[in-house]
């Protein structure tokens, strides 16, 4: 099932992969500011005391020109984690690579994995640590290792893409007014203005388990831009079982956005469990494609188009990307031109702490062979 392409794993899986000799692993640590920047660091320093097959890539976050409270505190976190597996260093498997704030080009880090991968003998478990990793990042090198791992030399060298998520405990009060800037696309780097002007048939999946800024700023430019007659929005919203206090308090400040979706027959799906998130977003990106191959396949003019506003916790704005990936390339098979898109806030990046303490520790994993599987009329046309 395609919705298994970002499938939630045993965290206890993940403990027996990392204590076992003969699996090598490259773990992609990212510290930040916020408490749980370190804590899957900590985790898994702890499991791979003895393990003779494991490097580690430790990214310096930094914006050029800035030192301030904020840099010390990375600063600080980025010795912490280096100190945890300066064991390694010695056998060349510890790299600390710095990426730019907020342009993010992870070339060289890219590069970096590639080296540390092939000095462990390839068919390597790559863990990615994307607790506090600015979003931007997080989908140019998720980006990067599924193109990759989808290439011949990839396959050798990436066995697994397995993503660690350590959930925060609190936020603070005002953590939404941190979040300022317009809504543009992460493939095509167009204004959600132009994606939707350009639309002859338009479906959209927006995550409200964001901030009020992101998810409020997409729908009022769906409702209030004069959409195509061929439209279906659909949102999401997380009553997270793990935090049901603060999850009543964002949808508190969201009911403005819930009543307004009634008025414009805007589909609302509610959700306890993040999994449950990225599940049906995969389900709504199999019915874009049907029902935009339709369109097109019946004589349907203008640009079909899916728009997927991944906001929230870091799996959904994966599992976002992953969907436009699917999207674009199961559209291509059939010779089919579309547009598709995952909506990021332009250029933004956090100014405070924005979130204490630390939650609970998740697991979730790319299944890459289900990533490009055919829809099951596909395998009968």
């Amino acid at each position: 099932m395609t919705s298994n392409i970002l499938g939630e794993i045993d965290i206890q899986a993940v403990e027996r992969l990392l204590t076992r000799s003969d699996e090598p692993v490259l773990f992609v640590s990212a510290p930040n500011f916020e408490d749980r920047s370190v804590y899957s660091a900590e985790w898994v320093a702890e499991r791979a005391v003895s393990s003779p097959s494991f490097a580690v890539q430790v990214l310096w976050l930094q914006t050029p020109g800035v030192d301030d409270i904020f840099d010390q505190i990375k600063a600080d976190n980025r010795e912490a984690v280096s100190t945890m597996f300066r064991r390694f260093k010695e056998k060349g498997r510890l790299d600390v690579t710095r990426i730019d704030l907020p342009a993010a080009d992870v070339n060289t880090p890219l590069t970096k994995c590639r080296a540390l991968a092939d000095d462990l003998g390839g068919g390597v478990t790559l863990v990615l640590d994307i607790s506090s990793l600015p979003r931007t990042i997080v989908r140019h090198l998720l980006d990067g290792f599924v193109r990759e791992r989808l290439e011949a030399s990839g396959l050798q060298r990436y066995a697994r893409i397995i993503c660690l998520y350590a959930s925060a405990e609190d936020y603070p009060v005002g953590a939404d007014s941190d979040i300022i800037g317009s809504i543009i696309g992460y493939f095509t780097r167009k204004n959600i203005h132009s994606l939707i002007s350009d639309a002859g048939i338009l479906d959209a999946a927006v995550s409200l388990a964001g901030t009020g800024h992101d998810s409020a700023q997409t729908l009022d430019s769906l409702w209030e831009h004069g959409l195509p007659a061929r439209t279906s929005i659909t949102s999401f919203v997380l009553l997270n079982r793990e935090n049901f206090v603060y999850s009543y308090k964002r949808l508190a400040n969201a009911a403005w956005v819930l009543n307004r979706a009634h008025q414009y027959d805007t589909q609302v799906v509610y959700n306890f469990e993040i999994a449950d998130i990225v599940r049906q977003l995969f389900e709504r990106t199999d019915l874009a494609i049907r029902n935009h191959r339709e369109y097109r396949l019946t004589g349907g003019e203008g640009m079909p188009t899916y728009l997927i506003g991944g906001f929230g916790p870091k799996p959904i704005g994966l599992a976002a990307l992953l969907a436009g990936m699917r999207y674009r390339r199961l559209m291509e098979d059939h010779n089919l031109v579309a547009t598709v898109d995952v909506l990021q806030v332009r250029g933004w990046q956090y100014t405070t702490r924005y979130s204490h303490g630390v939650g609970s520790l998740k697991a979730f994993e790319v299944e890459l062979n289900k990533l490009y599987e055919p829809l099951p009329l596909d395998e009968v046309d």
